[in-house]
């Protein structure tokens, strides 16, 4: 509960307040503490609960098997996701190279339209401007549609990767006995390598799916997961 505001003083006269005594007053006396200050305790209180807390605690991690994983260079590195960064590297390239030719075509324009500026017409002059203006904005537009497309292209290929991944990871670790398997630029400040299912995951990925692999996308004699 809120505690309620105390009430002012009454004012009392400058004689009043004279005869008043403050060596007398028990209020105005310094406390004195006796024992350690209570910051003190409750760091020594705190201290011992993590103390106790990690005894139960670290038996339990002791017996936990845990690895990690790089996702990110294993999509990378499987062939299927070499041969998507490939496939969308190629169409960038054709796409942008139309995009240079168009923006080479419209760098020439605006030049040959400085050169004439002083000759022609000014109201012909501020419609060859507007129209090299208009034809700017689109190709801004085009360049930046282009950027949205890929994204959405490698967004979808990357994540199809990554639904696969995440099957032959769960047989990876349940193969091994691993009770968890832990992401490694997110979570993991260090481990020894031989945590590492990273490498694993990417050649029994490419034996499942790569290129030499049955076109169902499965091992003979393995069912789906």
């Amino acid at each position: 509960m809120k505690p309620s505001a105390l009430n002012s003083p009454l004012e009392t006269s400058s004689k009043a307040k004279a005869s008043v005594s403050l060596t007398t007053s028990p209020l105005h006396e310094p406390r004195r503490t006796k024992g350690p200050p209570m910051n003190r305790i409750r760091t020594i209180v705190c201290f011992f609960l993590i103390a106790f807390s990690m005894t139960h605690v670290l038996p339990a991690l002791a017996q936990t098997r845990v690895a990690y994983v790089d996702i990110q260079r294993a999509i990378l590195e499987t062939d299927e996701g070499k041969q998507a960064k490939a496939r969308l590297k190629k169409e960038f390239d054709k796409r942008q190279k139309e995009l240079d030719r168009l923006q080479a075509d419209l760098k020439a324009r605006k030049e040959e339209l400085d050169k004439q500026a002083m000759t022609m017409d000014p109201a012909k002059r501020q419609a060859k401007e507007a129209e090299l203006q208009q034809k700017l904005l689109e190709l801004q537009q085009r360049f930046v549609q282009l950027q949205g497309e890929l994204s959405q292209q490698e967004k979808q290929l990357t994540e199809r990767i990554l639904g696969r991944m995440e099957g032959v990871l769960r047989e990876i670790a349940v193969a091994n006995d691993f009770d968890m398997v832990l992401e490694k630029g997110a979570t993991v400040l260090y481990a020894k390598e031989s945590l590492d299912l990273t490498g694993e995951l990417i050649r029994k990925y490419n034996r499942r799916y790569g290129k030499k692999a049955p076109k169902n996308g499965k091992q003979k004699g393995q069912s789906s997961p």
